[in-house]
């Protein structure tokens, strides 16, 4: 791993999907490093936030490893297709990464749904979620002028990994 790396070690949180689980985390900062290492921790189920990364490793459950798509052998279902064919009106776009107050009142209205409801400040949005690191990039889609949602990925070698969507 690279000279600005600070290990974390592992480290018990409430479980964010499991409410009555507790969940282990192996964490550490990152500040500078090769999309050789970023390709790396993505293929060993490390995401990140900024330059925090992390990965589950709690013990028996296995619920929240990263789902894992081999596009060279993927055929889309035919509720895919059906799923596509009622979205045509979607517009799809790469952009550069930039946060925006529009982007942080959708992450708002996505954090309802969990216990921790507050989205907290657009300052803490945009450090976390926008902070320009090798590979990172950013999908829109728009319904109309409408902004329906954003996906924070990070790209590396033959690794995509969708951070949040």
């Amino acid at each position: 791993m690279g000279e600005s790396l600070v290990s974390l070690g592992e480290a018990d949180y409430a479980c964010g999907y499991f409410p009555e689980r507790t969940s282990r985390t192996e964490q550490f900062f990152a500040f500078s490093y090769s999309p050789g290492e970023l390709e790396r921790w993505l293929e060993n189920g490390y995401r990140h936030f900024g330059y925090y990364f992390f990965r589950p490793v709690c013990g028996d459950c296995h619920r929240c490893i990263p789902l894992r798509v081999p596009l060279d052998t993927w055929v889309p279902t035919a509720s895919a297709r059906r799923l596509a064919a009622a979205n045509r009106q979607l517009t799809v776009s790469f952009a550069g990464i930039g946060p925006s107050r529009e982007s942080f009142a959708l992450y708002a209205k996505h954090k309802e749904r969990f216990k921790d409801k507050d989205p907290g400040s657009f300052d803490t949005y945009a450090e976390s979620f926008f902070t320009n690191t090798p590979g990172s990039g950013m999908l829109t889609i728009h319904d109309g002028a409408r902004l329906a949602a954003v996906s924070h990925f990070d790209a590396a070698g033959t690794v995509l990994s969708a951070v949040y969507c």
